[in-house]
This record gives C-alpha cells, sequence and structure tokens, in this order.
C-alpha cells in the first residue's frame, strides 16, 4: 500500500519576464499598472507517494498556475523554501492562456540498479492533430548508459552500473514513442555521480519544418556498498628495537574506501596478536606493543590484520600482513669468562719465532657484538716475548 509523503509546504516564487518596450509605450508603470498576475489560489494541496518512481509529478484536484493576460510575457515558477533535500523541481507548461504549474520529483537510482530498468518517463504534448500531433523522443547528445523510449517517453537503464575506461559504452537509452528512459550501460557512482540528459520531443509533421521541445532531465546515482576496504601498501613490514616501551607504535595502517556513509568508514582488528603481544586501534589503525620483546626469544612477528567497512546490510572487508622484525640491541650483560682458572703451555728454547704452542678458550652469555671477545696479554712475566691474536685467540 502506498502512503502520501505528509507534511511538505513548498514556498514558490513567480518570475515574470517582461519584454522592454517599444514604439511609444509607457515604461513607468509596474506590473500593478497592467492586467492582474497571480496564482488562481494561494494554497494548492498536491501529493506524491513516498515510492513513486522518479520524475513523478504531484497531483492535485485543483488547477494550479496562473492565467496568461500577457502572452508576450515569460513564466518561471522557482520553489524558494520547504524542500531543504531538493526532492522536488517546478515547472511551467503552457497551454493556451493558461501556464500550468507542475511539481515533480527528482531521478534517484542505486548504482547497483539492474539493466533495463525503467527509471523514469518524461511526457510531452502537442496540440495539433494528425501527424503533426504525433511526436517521438530521443536523446539530444549522445547518452551512454540509459535509453529512452521513443515513443512513451520511459527512461531506463541499458548497461552495467559499473563504468570501466575500456568499456564505456551507452550508458542511458530512451524509448522514442512513450519517453522511457532506461539505463543502457555500466555504472559507477564512484567514478561518475550525477548525469544530465537532454531529451527532445519532436513532431512527425510530414508538410513544413518539425517542431521540438528539448527538456534536461537530472539522474543522480545512489551509493552501493561495492567496494571493500584497499590497505595502502598491501603488506606492511616494521621494525621495533627489542628495548622500545609497552605501548608505542610499530605500524601505522591505511586504507582507502570510496563508499559513501557507513561502507566507508572502516574499522581495523588483529586476526593473530600472538598470545597478546600486539594490539591494533580500531579506528586510527595504530599497532602497538602490549609486551615487551626479546630478540633471544623470538625475532619476527607475522600479524593478520582485518579491515572491514561498517555498510548495511553486507559489509565489506579486506585482509592483510604486517611483519614486525625485533632489532637486536647490545645490552652487554655478562662479562667473559675462560673455562679454566690457569693454563700451562709447554715451548722449546729453540722454537722459531711466530710458532703457536698454546690457544686460550673464553665465552660470553651476550649475543651479537656483545657475544664477540677480544684477546690480548694483560700482565706477567715475560712480557714482550710472547703475543697472542686478538681475534683467534693462539
Amino acid at each position: 500500500m502506498r502512503a502520501p509523503l505528509l507534511g511538505l509546504a513548498l514556498l514558490l516564487l513567480l518570475l515574470v519576464l517582461k519584454p522592454p518596450s517599444c514604439c511609444g509605450q509607457n515604461t513607468n508603470g509596474g506590473l500593478q499598472d497592467g492586467p492582474h498576475l497571480g496564482f488562481t489560489q494561494t494554497v494548492y494541496h498536491a501529493t506524491v507517494y513516498e515510492n513513486s518512481a522518479a520524475r513523478t509529478y504531484a497531483n492535485s484536484k485543483s488547477k494550479m498556475g496562473i492565467l496568461l493576460t500577457q502572452r508576450s510575457w515569460e513564466i518561471r515558477y522557482r520553489i524558494t523554501s520547504g524542500d531543504d533535500e531538493g526532492f522536488f523541481k517546478a515547472e511551467e507548461y503552457v497551454l493556451g492562456d493558461f501556464c500550468f504549474l507542475r511539481i515533480r520529483t527528482k531521478v534517484t537510482i542505486a548504482e547497483s540498479t539492474p539493466l533495463r530498468t525503467s527509471i523514469a518517463q518524461v511526457t510531452a504534448t502537442d496540440a495539433d492533430i494528425g501527424s503533426n500531433g504525433e511526436f517521438y523522443y530521443f536523446f539530444k547528445d549522445k547518452i551512454e548508459l540509459f535509453a529512452v523510449h521513443p515513443s512513451s517517453g520511459m527512461v531506463t537503464l541499458s548497461g552495467k552500473l559499473n563504468v570501466d575506461e575500456q568499456n564505456r559504452t551507452r550508458q542511458f537509452g530512451i524509448n522514442c514513442t512513450n519517453g522511457i528512459v532506461y539505463v543502457a550501460g555500466q555504472l559507477d557512482r564512484e567514478f561518475v555521480s550525477a548525469f544530465n540528459l537532454k531529451i527532445e520531443a519532436r513532431d512527425k509533421a510530414e508538410k513544413g519544418d518539425q517542431r521540438f521541445s528539448v527538456i534536461t532531465l537530472k539522474i543522480i546515482l545512489e551509493d552501493v556498498n561495492d567496494c571493500p576496504p584497499l590497505f595502502i601498501p598491501n603488506v606492511y613490514k616494521a621494525r621495533a628495537l627489542e628495548d622500545i616501551p609497552v605501548g608505542t607504535v610499530v605500524a601505522w595502517l591505511e586504507t582507502q574506501d570510496p563508499d559513501l556513509g557507513l561502507g566507508g568508514q572502516v574499522r581495523y582488528s588483529l586476526a593473530n596478536d600472538y598470545n597478546g603481544w600486539f594490539e591494533v586501534d580500531s579506528a586510527s589503525g595504530a599497532i602497538r606493543l602490549t609486551k615487551e620483546l626479546d630478540y633471544e626469544t623470538q625475532q619476527f612477528y607475522n600479524l593478520s590484520v582485518t579491515a572491514k567497512d561498517k555498510g548495511r546490510p553486507v559489509s565489506l572487508l579486506s585482509v592483510t600482513f604486517v611483519e614486525v622484525e625485533v632489532v637486536d640491541v647490545n645490552e652487554n650483560l655478562y662479562a667473559p669468562y675462560f673455562s679454566q682458572f690457569a693454563l700451562t703451555g709447554l715451548v722449546k728454547e729453540n722454537t722459531r719465532i711466530g710458532t703457536t704452542f698454546l690457544q686460550v678458550i673464553a665465552n660470553d652469555d651476550d649475543t651479537g657484538r656483545d657475544g664477540e671477545i677480544q684477546y690480548s696479554i694483560h700482565d706477567g712475566s715475560g712480557l714482550g716475548r710472547f703475543a697472542i691474536d686478538e681475534e683467534t685467540d693462539l
């Protein structure tokens, strides 16, 4: 059951374009000096249903508009208040000596609209009779993605709603008989969010010049949550010193999601956190350390991170990986030590200079450069007669 739209009051402004006077006509008087010009009523009551098709005209039991007492005047209607969202448009339609006021809705469609879907219908009238009164519809300019029926004026979708640079075929078509405009090609709001179609209605006069009228149809694409978050870059690599304090940020995540509203809002989470060693801020994407690192225990952490948008009814997600490398810090906690307190070496008195006769061994429990040992003769008798290689301990 269709429910009418309630409680909306539109304030309209009447614009009159008066041609310049000539041939000695008096120009001192204003509109008040000439014939009466005004709406037939101070208030009109019209209805439009909440689920009506785009470009639907509001229905009124009364005749809306003004009586043309001066045919030389051009009348324009404009909505000045009451339509903050821009749902409606005021149009003028002259028939004989009366300028009708017509209120219609704008055309808004979802970018996921199926092909051949009718999205709007344009209408035209011709007071002529016979073939002169018959007319057809067509797009004045080449339009992609939509089509209009030449007879009925119905606008329909005629292509997939996903624009590709190499496949930008006709986007719209029109039925030349009934004026139905339909989607004829791909649409993507993230690429093009609105279209302005110029539609021409031309009569079929067999003699003389064909007469025509042109109308502009504005089509606005509504967003559909069709883009998952995109990580920039695809994979992250980070390095962290083993002595950084808990709470330090080791990596920042960044994503792009061109969808609007909730579909463009991204939240982050960790699929694995190594028993609580890391955490990620769901809003900012900052990955922080929650426990102390130890290079001697583990040198690498491979984190799986999920980015998920808040689209409804379906949310989309992406997954990336963050590799955290733990960098060793020179802690130098332990002193070198010899495995034996004292060593004894024997050498003959006629041994040639440079002969190796003893090897000493020391140990250091530190890692990296802290665990590297250099040897030297510190004290004792016979200084200057013996030497030790500082690297090889010989």
